[in-house]
């Protein structure tokens, strides 16, 4: 089920950066915080030794799914 979860968020998020500029935003966070949550889900990430293995997009992707962990939403700008 949550695998289906974030697929429907990654797919989702992929729609909006086709229709135009998308930001991610938290429900309880304030902004000043993505920043600090990013560096910690790359951070994380580079020592992981699968994605030291994958692609520079692989990266990309798997922060995107941190981030969405952390709670952050990829939105559509109004």
């Amino acid at each position: 089920m949550r695998g289906v979860f974030l697929i429907s968020l990654l797919s989702g998020a992929l729609a909006l950066s086709a229709c135009g500029s998308v930001e991610w935003v938290h429900p309880k966070k304030p902004r000043d915080m993505y920043g600090q949550d990013y560096n910690k889900c790359e951070n994380a990430l580079q020592q992981d030794p699968k994605v030291q293995a994958g692609s520079r997009a692989m990266l990309y992707k798997e922060i995107d799914r941190c981030m969405a962990r952390e709670g952050w939403l990829l939105v559509e700008k109004p």
